[in-house]
């Protein structure tokens, strides 16, 4: 509480004389305890105008010092990428969120950040000049080209190659810059990086990479939970490797994974309290929104989220669950709001969906390139959940193993299913289908220059499925 307070304060001084904090509770708050009380929920819709007219030259709007950069979104859950403002203390902000977690794993890995060499995989940092001069593009690539002089040599890929836009030239000529390198840390998007290892594996025509990469120990992943993604990442490398999560979007820097603090367990991070000013808004009937303090172990959230560069209260549709608060706060990312799955009022959350893959492809021993899941019914005519998964061969793998399969990883890792399936019966054994990986893999290619590609995993009905399914396979080959 008594970093956010500071957080708070530093926020009001640095917004002090902009419009955007006389039109908010921000101006009326003297403390982190009042702006709870006063908060008023906003979204993007809420503030493009304001960035628009802060783009179109309004001066101290939504800050007052210089526009460096403007970061395009590129979630699954908005179709228009947003525009999110990197004025120079918001870029401040993102500096030392990067120092924090280079200081977390040099502590609990053999990493060393001014000696080893890394690879960053950033999407494309300028896609276009905007009229007012100010560059736009990809915030993941931006920072990736931003590092700190003192150990840019030691990042990959070099940034004449991570401004390329074509993503089989980059992947090429990323090839080539990696030959002989001995890369120690890996980060990224897990989707990502793994097509970027398949495709170095392919044009080295070697089994995996653990001969050009023997010290390549630690995976530093963001955007998506690890589960399902950590056994192919491993397979690809040829060893286990030690992953670190980091929770982060373009509109912010919010949390990281500590070993010491969550026992080495994946998805329990701990809040980033330093620039970024976090206010929770409980779900439930209340809909209260609360500070650290008023956090109950159990308490599921939306986080709210005010910046440097202007953004008061702005939610970011992320729902999170508090699991411990005494000694160390931590908490685990449920997923987009309203992206779980909940048939017959069960609610499965989109981490526990993809640890329930991760479970079952252990079990049938067989990589799950990735999954997608929507409401369905059985044929006794009972709601389920309907798979479609992407693999290998699937030709080689049984829907009725599957089917079993998920249907027991499932039950071990929600209770509210369990009771579903097995008490109440309302629910009934999931249906599973398979398709080919080459089609996911063929759509990523075609379309993920466009960003930090998260593809979607989760739909609302069959309906949904079958049209992104259809625009998937319309990609050319």
């Amino acid at each position: 509480m008594a970093a956010q307070e500071r957080a708070f304060q530093r926020l009001k001084k640095n917004l002090a004389g902009t419009k955007i904090q006389s039109l908010t509770e921000l101006g009326t708050s003297r403390n982190l305890t009042e702006f709870a009380r006063r908060a008023e929920v906003r979204t993007y819709k809420d503030y493009s105008a304001w960035i628009q007219q802060s783009l179109s030259g309004q001066a101290d709007l939504m800050h007052r010092d210089k526009l460096l950069y403007v970061g395009l979104s590129s979630g699954t859950t908005n179709p228009q990428s947003k525009s999110v403002l990197y004025n120079e203390k918001m870029v401040k902000a993102w500096e030392r969120f990067q120092l924090n977690i280079a200081t977390v794993v040099e502590n609990s890995s053999s990493v060393e950040f001014l000696n080893h060499k890394r690879l960053t995989w950033g999407s494309t940092p300028h896609l276009e000049t905007l009229s007012n001069g100010t560059q736009a593009g990809y915030v993941s690539g931006f920072l990736a080209s931003r590092s700190p002089r003192i150990i840019r040599n030691n990042s990959y890929p070099k940034n004449e190659t991570l401004l390329l836009t074509d993503m089989p030239a980059k992947m090429k000529r990323m090839s080539s810059e990696l030959k002989g390198v001995d890369l120690r840390l890996i980060s990224g998007v897990p989707s990502y990086l793994v097509n970027v290892f398949e495709t170095l594996r392919a044009e080295w025509g070697v089994s995996n990479l653990s001969e050009a990469f023997p010290n390549l120990q630690t995976c530093l992943y963001s955007g998506t939970a690890i589960h399902a993604w950590k056994d192919q990442i491993n397979e690809l490398i040829g060893q286990p490797l030690k992953y670190f999560g980091v929770y982060a979007a373009t509109e912010g820097a919010f949390g990281y994974e500590i070993p010491e603090i969550n026992g080495g367990q994946n998805g329990r991070f701990s809040f980033h309290l330093e620039d970024f000013v976090l206010l929770f808004r409980k779900f439930g009937e209340d809909r209260k929104v609360v500070t650290l303090d008023g956090l109950s172990p159990g308490d599921e959230v939306e986080l709210l989220l005010s910046s440097p560069n202007g953004l008061v209260n702005y939610s970011l549709g992320d729902a999170l669950r508090i699991t411990t608060v005494q000694p160390y706060i931590t908490f685990e990312i449920l997923g987009r709001i309203g992206q779980g799955m909940n048939v017959a009022a069960e609610k499965v959350s989109q981490q526990e969906l993809s640890l329930a893959v991760e479970r079952a492809s252990r079990a049938l021993a067989t990589n799950v390139r990735h999954f997608f899941v929507h409401p369905g019914q059985s044929h006794q005519g009972r709601p389920t959940y309907s798979w479609t998964l992407a693999l290998d061969e699937p030709e080689k793998v049984s829907a009725a193993k599957w089917s079993e399969a998920l249907d027991r990883a499932l039950m071990d890792v929600n209770d509210d299913y369990r009771e579903a399936r097995v008490d109440l019966q309302f629910v009934d054994i999931p249906k599973v289908n398979f398709i080919s990986n080459g089609i996911v893999q063929n759509y990523f290619r075609a379309v993920a220059g466009r960003g930090q590609l998260k593809m979607k995993s989760i739909f609302a009905s069959e309906e949904s499925f079958s049209e992104y399914l259809g625009v998937m396979m319309k990609v050319p080959a």
